[in-house]
C-alpha cells in the first residue's frame, strides 16, 4: 500500500451528476441513486483533481447498493453505501455514486479518489472489516432539486475525509443532538461505563452495557444515540438485561443480544435507538 503523506481524498460532482439533477427537478427522472462501484485505479494520484466528465471505468472490483441518500440541509444531501463483514475480499482507491435512469442507463454522479483501501470479510475465526462510505453533494436547494426529506443518521455524517466536526456541529441535528453538551470538535470520551449522546474511545477488551433508561432516568427515547470506538482490544457491547433492547445491524438486519468490536477495527460505530423495534442499529 502506498505511503499516504500529505495527499488528501478528492471528491467531484460530474457534469452528468449534475444534468442529472436537472433533469429530476424538471420531473423528467425520478431520484434513483441505487449504488456505489468501487474500483482499483493503477498508478491513480488521489490528490490529483478529478474530470467532471469522468465516466464509470471498465476494472470495477465491487458494487454495493446503496443504503440512503439522505439531507444534511436544504443545500445537503448524502449518500451511504455500507459493506458489512460478508463483503470482500478487494483493494479500491476509487468509488462512485451511480443513479440509474428510467430506461436503465446508469450514470456516474459523483466520484471520491482514496488512497488503497482494502476491505476484507470474515472467513471462519478469520474477522473481516466493515466499512460505511458516504459522499456529500453540496449545492444550493439540492435536497429539494432532488427531492430528498429523510434527514442524515448520525451514521452517514462522521468525522472524516469530507465532513469535517465542525461542519456536522453546525448542521441542525437537533432530533439525535439537542440533550448533549456536544461542542465544535465532537470529543471522544474514555469512561468506565456507555453514556447517551457521547462518541467513546474504547482501550481495552473489557463487556461493556448499552444504556438502559434516558436522559434524567426517563425511557429511551426515540433517535436516542451512542458511539464507540476501540482504539485497543476487543470490547463487546451488550444488553443491560433480558428485556432490554438488543443490536440489529441494518447491513444485514441481524439481531443479537450483544455486539463485538473487533480487534484492529478503528472505525467509529453509532448506535441509534429505533423505540418502534425496541433495538439499537447500527
Amino acid at each position: 500500500m502506498r505511503p499516504r503523506g500529505n495527499r488528501v481524498s478528492q471528491l467531484q460532482i460530474t457534469n452528468a451528476g449534475l444534468d442529472y439533477r436537472n433533469a429530476v427537478f424538471a420531473g423528467d427522472e425520478v431520484q434513483n441513486i441505487t449504488h456505489f462501484a468501487f474500483a482499483n485505479i493503477d498508478g491513480q494520484d488521489e490528490s490529483a483533481p478529478i474530470d467532471p466528465n469522468t465516466l464509470i471505468p471498465e476494472n470495477i472490483v465491487h458494487t454495493e447498493p446503496v443504503k440512503a441518500v439522505s439531507r444534511i440541509d436544504g443545500n445537503a444531501i448524502v449518500m451511504s453505501a455500507v459493506m458489512g463483514y460478508d463483503v470482500g475480499d478487494f483493494d479500491y482507491n476509487w468509488y462512485g455514486a451511480i443513479a440509474t435512469k428510467a430506461n436503465n442507463e446508469q450514470i456516474l454522479i459523483a466520484v471520491v479518489t482514496t488512497a488503497l483501501q482494502s476491505k476484507t470479510k470474515t472467513t471462519g475465526e478469520v474477522y473481516g472489516n466493515y466499512s460505511s462510505k458516504s459522499i456529500v453533494w453540496r449545492s444550493q436547494n439540492i435536497a429539494a432539486q432532488l427531492n430528498i426529506t429523510l434527514s442524515a443518521l448520525p451514521w452517514q455524517v462522521q468525522v472524516g475525509e469530507f465532513v469535517s466536526a465542525a461542519e456536522f456541529a453546525a448542521h441542525d441535528h437537533s432530533q439525535y443532538l439537542e440533550k448533549t453538551a456536544f461542542n465544535t470538535l465532537l470529543p471522544f470520551v474514555t469512561q468506565p461505563n456507555i453514556s447517551l449522546f457521547n462518541r467513546h474511545n474504547i482501550k481495552d477488551s473489557n463487556e461493556y452495557i448499552a444504556p438502559l433508561l434516558g436522559l434524567d432516568d426517563a425511557e429511551l427515547q426515540n433517535n436516542d444515540w451512542f458511539s464507540v470506538r476501540a482504539s485497543y482490544g476487543q470490547p463487546v457491547i451488550k444488553q443491560a438485561n433480558t428485556d432490554a433492547a438488543k443490536f440489529k445491524r441494518l447491513a444485514d438486519g441481524a439481531i443479537d443480544t450483544q455486539v463485538t468490536i473487533v480487534a484492529d477495527d478503528k472505525n467509529e460505530r453509532v448506535f441509534v435507538y429505533n423505540v418502534t423495534d425496541n433495538v439499537w442499529e447500527f
